[in-house]
């Protein structure tokens, strides 16, 4: 059951470094990029970032990406270990926002995070932004869901 939920509602991700050296799987056996010129390719459907920083560090969504910065996006790095992670696009619905000092609805990408410790739900938090990475250092904002114990 934990299968099925992960994989209907989770992205594909992988590292960077097993997408490069063709050892990268789906679950479902979907084929998956195995090599530069494949995640070159396949830049429209995919995003590259790092496997252990937030705040939009560094992230790169491949349709919203140009060519040399993708490519730069796909290298690996010693020193910044990346993941390759296949792009959902998100719900985008209109957002109040300040523009100019006046409050109006823009459309904003919408993105849902869950927070999981020791395999338990802990919270979440929906992020919105009208930017591709929907980050708060990145004109965004997030806004806690809060649960209260059962």
């Amino acid at each position: 059951a934990d299968r099925t939920l992960i994989d209907a509602h989770v992205a594909w991700t992988a590292r960077l470094e097993d997408v490069l050296a063709g050892g990268a799987e789906r679950p479902d056996g979907e084929a998956v990029p195995g090599s530069l010129d494949d995640l070159l390719a396949q830049r429209q459907t995919l995003v590259s970032k790092p496997a252990n920083e937030g705040r939009g560090f560094q992230v790169y969504v491949g349709a919203a990406t140009g060519n040399r910065e993708w490519r730069d996006a796909c290298r690996e790095d010693p020193h910044l270990p990346r993941v390759i992670q296949e792009n959902c696009d998100p719900l985008v619905l209109p957002m109040p926002a300040m523009i100019d000092g006046r409050a109006e609805l823009v459309d904003q990408a919408i993105v849902v995070s869950v927070a999981l410790i020791d395999g338990r739900y802990a919270g979440s938090h929906v992020r919105a932004s009208a930017q591709a990475v929907a980050n708060g250092a990145r004109g965004g904002a997030t806004i806690a869901v809060l649960r209260s114990a059962p």
